[in-house]
């Protein structure tokens, strides 16, 4: 298994997968649906679903779609806990980054800080997990092409933050 590419993606998801734990789940207007070649990060209580072209060009079976799908909506139920975490320690360091700096405050930021970086690290370590349980799925063939998509996108987004 190829690893480089997986923080990259990593940081696409969890950035993607904050910004639609912070959305409005009460406005029904919203729309979490993405198009047929974009991969949706279903909302909590959803169920994922993998973009028929990436299925197509994975050449996936439907055993193995139901089974990614199945691995994935399992992961996000019990991810969503860490998610609401860091969404209340993003808020809190917010709230105390602002206030009249003090020892009392720094302390409490550096505590916040060190819980934060806790929490991430439980969300990387269930990525991985996700991820060495859906290569467990596919076949070599499979991974290569995977892999092939990953270090290209892994590539973008360097590319994108370099530029900046």
């Amino acid at each position: 298994m190829k690893i480089p590419w997986l923080i990259p993606m990593l940081v696409v998801v969890t950035m993607t997968t904050l910004a639609l734990a912070q959305a409005d789940d009460s406005n029904p207007n919203r729309s979490d649906q993405g198009s047929e070649d974009t991969l949706v990060v279903a909302p909590p209580g959803s169920s994922p679903k993998i973009p028929e072209s990436l299925a197509k060009y994975l050449e996936l079976t439907p055993v193995q779609i139901a089974t990614i799908e199945a691995r994935i909506a399992e992961e996000q139920r019990q991810t969503q806990p860490l998610l609401q975490q860091l969404s209340h320690n993003r808020e809190a360091l917010t709230t105390a980054t602002h206030t009249k700096q003090s020892t009392n405050i720094n302390r409490h930021i550096r505590r916040l800080d060190v819980e934060q970086s806790h929490i991430l690290e439980r969300l990387v370590d269930a990525n991985l997990r996700l991820q060495r349980d859906i290569y467990k799925i596919l076949t070599d063939a499979q991974r290569e092409r995977l892999d092939d998509i990953g270090q290209h996108i892994a590539d973008v987004i360097q590319q994108w933050f370099v530029g900046r």
